[in-house]
Order: C-alpha cells, then sequence, then structure tokens
C-alpha cells in the first residue's frame, strides 16, 4: 500500500504538533506502508529528517495581488483565504504537487493532517480532481466555535465560513482521524450529521529520552508545552506555593519548558513565587525529554471546564519517560480516563485542595508506591507505543482502500 500524507503546519518553534506529525508518518512507514510526504520548508529546522519514502518541501506564505499594505495586507489575505480557501496559491501549489506524485507514484490513498485546518482543504482539491480515498486527521477538533469554553472563539461571519469548510471536509472524506473520542462526540454534536462509521480514534504515540543527567531535577514537577492565558490556574499556583511551604525538602517547585504567557508570569509574580516557579523557556524535543525523564513527576495542566475534547501529546511523553503525571484535568477528559484505567497518575480537579493532595501524595511516596506507580505507568505506555498506533493506522487505511 501507499500514501501520500499532507501538512501546511508552520512552526515558529519547536512545535509538539510537527513533532507528533513526523512520528505518525514513521509509525505508517513501520506498518508496511510506502509514505510520500508534502510538508512546509520550514519543518526542516525542527525535524532533521522525515522518515518517509518521499519528501516535498515547499513554502506556504499566502501571496496576493494586493500590494504596499503590509500588516494590513497579511490580514486581509488570511481571512479572504478563509472565506475563500480554493484562492489560495499555495493551497493550489499544493495540489499541483501531490497530483503530480499521484500520477507518478500512484497512492493509494491520501491523507492531510492539521493543524493548520487548511492543509483538509488541499484534501478537498485533490479530492475533487482525484477520487482517491482521503483521511482527514484532526489534531484538535475544529472550527474553534464548536470548543468548549475558554477556548470557543467567534467571529462573525468567519466563524459561519470556517464552519462551512469544515463541515464540507467532514462530509467527504472517507475517514476521519481525531486522538480522543471526546473531540469526536463534539464534532458529532456540534455538526449534526450522519457520518457512519468513518470516525477513528488513534493516540499520539510517545518518545523517550536516552540521555541520563545529574539530580538538580529531582524534587521538581515538570510541564512541557505552552501555558496559554486559558490554562493559568491561580487554584494551582496556591497549591504548589502550600505544598513548597509544607514540605519544602522534597518539593522544589515547578518547572516550565517551553512558551510561557506573560499573564501565567504576572501571576507567578503578584504571588511572589519566582523562587519556586522556574521558567526554562523554549528547548530543542530531546533536552525536554531529557528533563522530563530527570525530574520526579510532571503536571499536565488543563483549563477550568467541564469537558476537555484534546488529548495532548505531552501527556504521551510523560508516560513514556515513565513519569507520574498530576493531570489538573476536567472531570471528563481522554486523560482522565487513562488515569482511571491504567494508572499511573493523579487526576484531579482544578482545585487548591484536591491538587495539594496530589502532590503530596506523589512527592512523599515511598519506594513502593514509587515501584506501584512505575508498574502501571510501563502497562500506559504500550497504548501509545510505536507497534500498537502503527497497527492502528494500518487498519485505518486499510478499511478505506478496500
Amino acid at each position: 500500500m501507499k500514501a501520500l500524507i499532507i501538512s501546511l503546519n508552520d512552526p515558529i518553534y519547536y512545535s509538539a504538533r510537527t513533532i507528533q506529525f513526523a512520528k505518525v508518518v514513521d509509525a505508517i512507514k513501520s506498518a508496511g506502508i510506502t509514505t510520500y510526504v508534502i510538508v512546509n520548508i520550514r519543518t526542516k529546522q525542527y525535524i532533521d529528517k522525515y522518515n518517509s519514502d518521499q519528501t516535498i518541501y515547499i513554502s506556504t506564505k499566502l501571496r496576493s495581488s494586493f500590494k504596499g499594505l503590509g500588516k494590513i495586507k497579511n490580514r486581509v489575505n488570511v481571512k479572504y483565504y478563509k472565506f475563500f480557501p480554493y484562492q489560495n496559491k499555495s493551497l493550489n501549489e499544493y495540489m499541483k504537487k501531490a497530483l503530480s506524485i499521484i500520477e507518478i507514484n500512484q497512492p493509494d490513498c491520501i491523507i492531510t493532517s492539521s493543524n493548520p485546518v487548511e492543509s483538509h482543504f488541499v484534501g478537498l482539491l485533490i479530492k475533487e480532481k482525484t477520487n482517491l480515498p482521503w483521511i482527514a486527521s484532526f489534531s484538535d477538533p475544529r472550527p474553534n466555535s464548536i470548543l468548549p469554553a475558554p477556548y470557543k472563539k467567534t467571529k462573525g461571519i468567519q466563524s459561519y465560513f470556517e464552519k462551512y469548510w469544515i463541515k464540507k471536509v467532514l462530509k467527504i472524506s472517507d475517514a476521519i482521524h481525531m486522538p480522543s473520542k471526546y473531540g469526536v462526540d463534539l464534532t458529532k454534536k456540534a455538526f449534526r450529521m450522519t457520518f457512519k462509521d468513518k470516525f477513528y480514534i488513534i493516540p499520539h504515540i510517545g518518545s523517550y529520552s536516552h540521555k541520563k543527567m545529574d539530580n538538580k531535577y529531582k524534587g521538581w514537577l515538570v510541564h512541557a508545552g505552552r501555558i496559554i492565558k486559558s490554562r493559568i490556574s491561580t487554584q494551582f499556583l496556591l497549591a504548589i506555593r502550600e505544598v513548597h511551604k509544607q514540605i519544602p525538602d522534597y518539593f522544589k517547585g515547578l518547572l516550565c519548558i517551553g512558551i510561557v504567557s506573560s499573564e501565567f508570569k504576572s501571576k507567578v509574580k503578584e504571588l511572589n513565587m519566582e523562587k519556586i516557579v522556574k521558567i526554562i523557556g523554549q528547548v530543542s524535543y530531546d533536552e525536554s525529554n531529557t528533563i522530563i525523564a530527570n525530574a520526579t513527576a510532571a503536571l499536565l495542566l488543563e483549563a477550568n471546564m467541564e469537558m476537555s475534547p484534546f488529548l495532548p501529546s505531552k501527556f504521551v511523553d510523560y508516560v513514556y519517560n515513565k513519569k507520574p503525571v498530576l493531570a489538573v484535568t476536567p472531570p471528563i477528559s481522554a486523560i482522565r480516563d487513562y488515569i482511571n484505567k491504567f494508572g499511573g497518575g493523579i487526576a484531579v480537579n482544578n482545585n487548591k485542595i484536591e491538587i495539594i493532595k496530589g502532590l503530596i501524595t506523589l512527592f512523599l511516596n515511598d519506594d513502593d508506591i514509587n515501584n506501584k506507580f512505575e508498574k502501571f505507568l510501563n502497562k500506559l505506555a504500550q497504548e501509545f507505543s510505536y507497534k500498537k498506533v502503527s497497527n492502528m493506522y494500518y487498519k485505518m487505511i486499510s478499511e478505506i482502500i478496500l
């Protein structure tokens, strides 16, 4: 079997999405499927090599006839292409390159991967031209207007057009992939469509550190990835401060790897917590995994909402690095389901008392409890292994081709 895989991802930093896409390509190839990949040229600086049979890099910068308007021109272009994506010259370049690969190599299917969601508009164009079996892979449900608060964003006519195009993608594609069943449920409810059995739930793929360091990260709770405004929790920060006060010899504080919002930094300063909240900043993916592997426990911090439709890839990396996870997660979430079923961490609500109890359990445990966490983490890691996820992709591709 052969698959043509397309992503317009244009990372401005070492993004988790870029890493996960590369892992998916590798997993599909590991299943014995020949892979042809079309990606943005900017991913070269973040991924040394896509493990595909052929990789084509294309620039995806928007271009139009507008002249001399600077930033205003770019904003106009972005909104215009939200309304009329088929007019985007870059999408048409992707389509032309894809059609040439299809003509020469005759793949059995195409896979388009978001974010950005515009990747799927290339799939629409190719589907109309070739009628090849098409899988639309969503890292998160889209558009933003269907997400729960605080992620929900509605922008009038732009939201209408975005929903129109996503509905078309959902309707015309032969299969839809998402990493969380709650994302699937949200999408079905939002679009009120009959999808038959075209949804496939396949989780992210884990990676672990091969490098060991000294003990300077022992006693720290580590968070990898962005901390955006919507995830800021005063309850969580107050719990961090209280646990450090109670058991300073065991719990040193919070390490933040990656981009941290100015609002989070301001809140840390307001609470006078600069000494126990350390912001490391952006590092390579390998270095991030090394820090995770040597910290005592890892943090999964979701926004305060009733239900989470997401499966953050950082959770998978925590598990693969055998780190007990403190998950501050909604009552209904994929993270909570995994922890309840397999163990390997503690799931708590966004509540100071619950978070304090969870932290003390993680940082004051004895050898028996440490061994117990490790046993459960080993079992949970199997859910995100290359072998298992690779087989799931193979099954999905096989079913839409046959």
